[in-house]
């Protein structure tokens, strides 16, 4: 179909179909929220890969205990006759073997997708091999998909725990119309509590209403906080607070009240990144505010209880952290503070006063950049002289939108809308 209205030419309409398979996980059925137990397909192939890492990592580890280099040789030699083997299937001379493959399956396979199938089997093993030389060595296509199927699951219990009940998708005024109940696919948080604008205003997040969304924005903003913090802070248990450090943000524009500093290029990369290190404190702290106000809302906890708990959402925390699947999925590293939610809050919870402290240091500071660097200036020559400051002012201005959420109860408004 072209978009364009032009009829397809001969070589678009040729494309090649697009298969999704078994071997590399592409099968796997996502969780749909209108459908009940859409979910398991999901969880069962978590839970079949966990096993498989299992037996990989123990076996790198058998190799590291081993103290005979006879017994990790006989293992490598193990690991290379299957990796030629897949070799071979990959090749034109494992002709014959795929077609023997084809005929062995219980339906229609082509012989050609055993390439495919071949290749993915031989990078992982390839992988396995460099473990038995370097334990820390665990980065795979596997490892990265189990690490975005235990995102998607933690997800999906997330927009089960907070979100409203999906809406019917046929109008009532339709002669098709048939009202599904999908209140079962919910707890009774979205009863219980809304997000609102804390200014007043209309806050996107709050207007979408999915709590799950920005809940889940909050965990990876209080995991680069923590990230941060035990990278810089100068002792255990104490957090992170000595900003803009490095020599261009130290030099400012200069002393008095004409500027006699131009700001190079890598001044103002320095004076970003200084920035962004406050950005990342302050956006954390007011996550962690935010995580602590909706867990402890009246009635949000026991809705979760009744809506099957964290232990599904803790136990796939754990695999991702127990099989240290960071390096092969970084962008689902943050869930791994989900191993304890009662741990995490009460952290966070017995934090809180030093948060304050340190979101106070972080608001002085961009104030005194913004004044350091003359951000308000509407002078011409300097602005020609330091073309770099709009550059600052504007990165400073995109702090302000680093907040999240307040919460309220359910306005009646609100009800309405749902009952319609």
């Amino acid at each position: 179909i072209s978009l364009s209205g032009e009829t397809p030419s001969k070589t678009d309409t040729m494309r090649k179909k697009l298969h999704f398979s078994s071997f590399d996980g592409s099968a796997t059925m996502p969780p749909v929220d209108r459908m009940s137990g859409s979910h398991s397909h999901l969880e069962k192939n978590i839970l079949s890969l966990e096993a498989v890492f299992k037996e990989v990592d123990s076996l790198a580890k058998k190799a590291f205990d081993a103290n005979s280099d006879a017994v990790v040789e006989e293992m490598k030699e193990c690991l290379d006759a299957i990796i030629f083997t897949m070799h071979h299937i990959e090749s034109e001379a494992g002709n014959s073997m795929m077609d023997e493959c084809a005929e062995s399956m219980p339906f229609h396979w082509p012989a050609k997708r055993f390439v495919k199938a071949a290749r993915t089997y031989r990078e992982e093993l390839e992988e396995v091999r460099l473990l038995l030389d370097d334990k820390s060595s665990n980065d795979s296509a596997l490892r990265s998909r189990l690490g975005d199927f235990i995102g998607r699951s933690i997800r999906f219990y997330f927009r089960r725990f907070f979100d409203p009940v999906p809406l019917n998708l046929t109008n009532e005024e339709h002669e098709n119309y048939r009202h599904v109940d999908l209140s079962s696919t919910r707890s009774r948080v979205c009863e219980i509590v809304e997000m609102v604008d804390p200014d007043g205003g209309r806050d996107t997040a709050a207007a979408d209403g999915s709590i799950s969304s920005v809940f889940s924005y909050a965990l990876r903003a209080i995991h680069a906080l923590f990230a941060i913090n035990a990278e810089r802070a100068t002792s255990d248990g104490e957090y992170f607070s000595i900003f803009f450090s490095s020599g261009a943000s130290h030099r400012g524009l200069g002393p008095g009240r004409s500027p006699t500093i131009v700001l190079s290029d890598a001044d103002l990369d320095e004076i970003l990144a200084d920035i962004h290190d406050v950005h990342i404190v302050l956006q954390g702290i007011k996550a962690a505010r935010f995580f602590s106000a909706l867990l402890h809302w009246p009635g949000v906890s026991a809705a979760i209880k009744d809506a099957g708990g964290w232990s599904k959402v803790q136990t796939y925390a754990g695999v991702f952290e127990s099989l240290d699947l960071e390096k092969a999925c970084p962008e689902e590293a943050y869930f791994t503070l989900l191993c304890g939610i009662e741990r995490l809050l009460q952290r966070i919870d017995a934090d809180a006063e030093k948060m304050a402290q340190v979101e106070r240091i972080c608001e002085d500071n961009l104030r005194n950049c913004w004044k350091r660097f003359r951000c308000g200036t509407k002078s011409k020559a300097i602005l020609q002289q330091n073309p770099h400051i709009s550059t600052i002012a504007a990165y400073l201005r995109d702090g302000k939108s680093l907040s999240f959420p307040a919460l309220a109860e359910p306005s009646e408004e609100s009800e309405e809308e749902e009952e319609e």
